[in-house]
């Protein structure tokens, strides 16, 4: 009697089962830096099952969670969990639930995603475990600071040690009878000398050392999605609401782009815009140093 007792209950209660309803989760990018973003894509594949379904992920600490896609579902972020929840599970034999991590914390490591996905089928309430997923968060690498000398109070001889420029010497005090003015004059060495009166004793109001680099904003890695390739140029409406078009022309050939992003999330978020707006070739293009990789 006890044994029928029990069955009963487990009867009722929640059965797990990996029939009927097939969960695919994907994420990209598993690695990101401190402050960076992610974004996880939830496939749901029915298999003729409809009604009720919820979807509850465990988000790790240090991340906020923002809807993007929650298939005619209610989205509901609090307490470190989402929540997406559908009365009736939308038409067709597959949809898709998206939704974007946002890294707020301050600290690198491996974090778990982990989830679980209820439905209810033949007035069972049945549960399917999502495997837990690591995203890696890296620290962001501090680049060098570039140190810059301006308009230093006093005269050429207190730097004429560190120079090792034999153009820079006590010749330039040398009394000229002409007043000339030198606008700008690059030395070597990477010396530049703004406004000097020859009257005067020459002043430095800007100083590079030798060897310094200076960032191009171009040497950054970002990243674009090419829309197409074209024979001839193309009117703008053609692209619609895609953000930043733009086109590269190579030989007779017109490439054109849509953005320019420092996140490659942000960057796959237009893939699928692009297709939808009959770009069915649309892909991610990375570029560094302002060359396409």
């Amino acid at each position: 009697m006890r044994n029928i007792l029990v069955l009963s209950v487990m009867l009722f209660g929640v059965v797990f089962s990996s029939q009927a309803i097939k969960i695919d989760r994907t994420v990209f990018p598993n690695e990101i830096k401190v402050g960076g973003e992610i974004i996880v894509s939830v496939n749901v594949k029915k298999e003729g099952v409809e009604g009720f379904a919820r979807l509850i992920e465990t988000v790790p600490e240090g991340f906020k969670a923002e809807e993007l896609n929650s298939a005619t579902g209610n989205f509901i972020f609090e307490n470190g969990k989402i929540r997406i929840i559908w009365l009736t599970m939308p038409e067709g034999d597959t949809y898709k639930a998206e939704y974007r991590l946002v890294h707020i914390g301050n600290t690198p490591g491996v974090m778990k995603l982990d989830g679980k996905f209820h439905y209810v089928n033949n007035d069972k309430r049945l549960e399917i475990s999502l495997p837990p997923f690591d995203l890696i968060v890296k620290k962001v690498s501090v680049p060098k600071e570039i140190v810059r000398l301006e308009k230093p109070s006093n005269e050429v001889d207190a730097y004429k040690d560190s120079v090792s420029s034999p153009i820079f010497t006590e010749k330039m005090f040398v009394e000229i009878k002409d007043s000339v003015n030198i606008t700008k004059t690059e030395v070597k060495d990477s010396i530049i000398i703004d406004n000097v009166k020859t009257e005067d004793l020459v002043k430095v109001d800007k100083i590079e050392t030798k060897n310094e680099k200076i960032i191009d904003s171009n040497s950054e890695l970002f990243f674009k999605v090419q829309l197409g390739a074209y024979s001839s140029e193309k009117p703008i409406s053609v692209f619609g609401n895609l953000p930043d078009i733009h086109f590269v022309k190579v030989g007779n050939i017109y490439k054109y782009y849509s953005g320019k992003f420092t996140n490659e999330a942000e960057a796959r978020a237009i893939i699928p815009k692009a297709k939808a707006k009959g770009f069915k070739g649309a892909f991610l293009v990375r570029f560094k140093d302002g060359k396409r990789i």
